[in-house]
């Protein structure tokens, strides 16, 4: 049985048959057994283990949340843990942009990355990379949730982010000394998200203490390029901290497209990108940028000309033969470096052509230089979740940037507006209230989702007081559950 492969020699106490005997009823051969005994000649054939095509994700998140969740009620401080790294770990490969299947392949990890280590230590990137004990322990149980779920056949990007873990950026890390890029993206997801979690949420981290979400985001940071992708930090922090968020509220900003199927590639240069004005959409294939670019709002490309569904030439092509691509400022940015390319790359009127690698801030300037003057700027909408960025969030962020507009607020059926006009709230309406009583009432909300519309004037200044003592008139009365 597969089961037998599993290592005895972990730490502590093991959940390892528990949580086998569970995960067997949904995936294994438990599963198929036949309600009352039946004539072995009328026995079926054994069901064979789905093969990872015909492996389907419906409701197998779910189920393993609320198998994890079980194992974990045992110990206080890790409880809902595996539950928290899938969320920012789904947050962190949305963000990448990164495809359905891999995102699912990532998440299901993040769920049963502690599967069986239950021992004496939590056992995260980080603490095994600083301390020899835990690095003992992880050793014995790298691989035990793989070696649990044999018979499933679990997706690559759910074994290898497992079993790659506890590898590090510098190359020091186990079980087989991967640095760097080697290292899949997927187990430098998991990395950052699990460390995360522990340390905002474990008393027993190496801290001994919760942190803060700016602390541990510090503490990732002291330990980018040792431990951690220095790239997926950044971008972890911009998700986790609202930068991005708030950069997108603020700015009046020119729209670019990057088209580029590499995730790890591009978020680099959008990071940079967004920290200089822009605001950036990406796609991963041919037929996606046609989308994307038919809409018509697109302001400058960035293409690399290896896409999966095409050549970047051709859709570079079929833009200039597009009343909405004719014009267009496009700038090729790839590695393949080959001079016909090049010279047809030019001949169909690009702005430049840049071999990878390039130095991505010299690219973000070259950028920024190329476009200075092709167009006036313009305010765009901004939209997100109000987990993102809370109400009180929002409304800060607006009044420091003297921003106007209306800042449009649905939760489930119900919805609000509040109305800006130089940074102070003017006026604001839900659930049949007006004004400031509509304000407390909407500051109460902390799931759904939120868009800005910074082309409406408000009509009137109906709210005098100010939105500090708005804020704080909303809190008291929130803590006082008025």
């Amino acid at each position: 049985a597969p089961r037998a492969a599993v290592p005895t020699a972990a730490p502590g106490p093991s959940n390892a048959g528990n949580a086998a005997m569970a995960l067997d009823a949904p995936f294994g051969n438990a599963a198929f057994a036949p309600a009352s005994p039946t004539p072995l000649t009328a026995m079926p054939p054994a069901p064979q283990a789905p093969t990872e095509a015909q492996f389907t994700f419906d409701g197998t998140l779910d189920l393993l949340n609320v198998l994890v969740s079980l194992l974990e009620n045992n110990r206080a401080e890790l409880r809902g843990h595996s539950a928290h790294v899938a969320r920012l770990a789904r947050r962190l490969c949305e963000r990448l942009n990164l495809a359905k299947e891999e995102t699912q392949g990532i998440v299901m990890a993040a769920h049963l990355h502690d599967l069986a280590k239950m021992g004496q230590f939590h056992l995260t990137a980080l603490n095994v990379a600083d301390y020899d004990g835990h690095r003992v322990a992880a050793e014995k149980v790298v691989e035990t949730p793989v070696r649990l779920l044999e018979a499933v056949n679990i997706p690559k990007a759910t074994r290898d982010a497992i079993t790659q873990m506890y590898e590090r950026w510098n190359g020091d890390g186990f079980p087989n000394g991967l640095s760097g890029k080697e290292i899949s993206l997927g187990a430098r997801v998991l990395a950052l998200a699990d460390v995360y979690a522990d340390l905002t949420q474990n008393p027993r981290n190496p801290y001994r203490k919760q942190l803060e979400a700016s602390d541990a985001c510090a503490v990732l940071v002291k330990h980018k390029e040792r431990v951690f992708d220095p790239h997926l930090v950044d971008l972890f922090k911009t998700v986790i901290m609202g930068e991005d968020m708030k950069a997108r509220l603020l700015a009046t900003r020119r729209r670019a497209l990057i088209v580029d199927p590499d995730p790890e590639e591009s978020t680099v240069l959008e990071l940079r990108m967004i920290e200089q004005g822009f605001e950036v959409q990406t796609a991963r294939t041919m037929e996606s940028a046609k989308t994307l670019l038919g809409k018509g709002d697109v302001e400058l490309v960035i293409s690399e000309l290896s896409l999966p569904d095409g050549n970047g030439l051709a859709l570079l092509a079929e833009a200039r033969a597009s009343n909405w691509g004719k014009d267009m400022p496009w700038v090729i940015h790839t590695a393949i470096q080959n001079r016909a390319e090049a010279q047809r790359a030019f001949e169909l009127g690009v702005l430049d052509f840049v071999s990878k690698p390039a130095p991505t801030d010299v690219l973000v300037a070259k950028l920024r230089a190329l476009t200075g003057n092709t167009k006036k700027l313009v305010s765009r909408g901004v939209s997100g979740s109000l987990r993102e960025m809370s109400i009180p969030d929002i409304v800060q962020v607006l009044f420091h940037g003297r921003k106007s507009g209306k800042l449009v607020l649905r939760a489930g059926s119900e919805e609000g507006e509040v109305h800006f006009l130089d940074g102070a709230v003017a006026d604001a309406a839900f659930s049949g209230q007006k004004g400031a009583e509509a304000f407390y009432l909407l500051l109460k909300l902390t799931d759904g989702d939120f868009a800005l519309d910074p082309s409406f004037v408000p009509p009137a200044k109906v709210i005098q007081e100010s939105s500090e003592g708005l804020l704080l008139e909303g809190l008291r009365r929130m803590d006082e559950g008025i």
